[in-house]
């Protein structure tokens, strides 16, 4: 393990394979051993190879009598790939507890099974949709969307992510309170080992105030915001419209009241 050959270790000082910072901890293990009645001991330390490569091992060592004398016999085992992986999976498990913490603080989460229903849902998604945990875990989307095995996007959405693949789109929900909300919509199948889907994370972004805008530009596009009436815009897509749908074969009549204009 440490590249030495028997007569290279018994020929060096055992403090020297360690790290320097952990030479006062080897003495005074063994002095404790020795001088009192414990009799077993287990130590995690790092010690160094003929080539300087410092390995991570697991020291366990016992007290016995050998011609009437105290000894301690121990045996040594290389961690250190083993600390490796468990250092990478902290660090890994660190990063998505970040991710996680980021998603739950700007993103409307939730986690379906692949029966519809919900088994996950973060704060944020119990506070746009005015119902909490224990009312919506176990439940079905169709608590939001009344419509939901006729939408047609609704019913896209499902064949998409039943075949195991993303889905985005835009998609609306009734609160608890009746309120409609718009939601910019990402939905991700998560795949057994048979690459079948056997949950789905659904990422959502309310865009309702974006949506109501989309609709005043559009509204104030043809009809007037005082009267409510269709303006010129309205009146020209009209006549577009009648062209094309009668061939452009169609007749307008024109009339001015004078007395009715400034």
């Amino acid at each position: 393990m440490l590249g030495y050959s028997r007569v290279e270790i018994e020929e060096t000082n055992l403090l020297d394979l360690f790290v320097e910072t952990q030479h006062e901890l080897v003495l005074h293990n063994i002095m404790q051993m020795l001088q009192s009645n414990i009799h077993s001991m287990t130590e995690e330390l790092s010690m160094i190879t003929k080539t300087g490569e410092i390995r991570e091992v697991d020291i366990r060592s016992v007290v016995t009598i050998i011609n009437n004398k105290k000894v301690i016999i121990g045996t040594i085992t290389d961690v250190t790939n083993e600390k490796i992986a468990q250092r990478q999976l902290k660090k890994a498990l660190k990063e998505l507890q970040d991710i996680k913490f980021a998603l739950d603080v700007s993103a409307i989460v939730s986690v379906t099974d692949s029966a519809g229903k919900i088994v996950y849902v973060n704060g944020k998604f119990c506070e746009v949709s005015k119902y909490n945990q224990d009312e919506l875990i176990g439940k079905t989307h169709d608590l939001f969307i009344p419509d939901f095995n006729t939408n047609a996007t609704i019913t896209e959405m499902r064949n998409t992510i039943q075949s195991g693949n993303v889905w985005q789109g835009e998609m609306n929900r009734r609160t608890k309170s009746g309120e409609l909300l718009w939601f910019d919509t990402t939905i991700v199948p998560i795949v057994d080992g048979q690459n079948k889907p056997n949950h789905f994370i659904g990422f959502q972004y309310d865009i309702t105030d974006k949506i109501h805008s989309q609709q005043e530009v559009n509204y104030l596009a043809y009809y007037d915001s005082i009267t409510g009436l269709f303006n010129r815009n309205s009146l020209n897509k009209y006549l577009d419209d009648q062209a094309q749908s009668n061939e452009g074969t169609f007749t307008i009549l024109y009339i001015q009241f004078k007395d009715a204009l400034p």
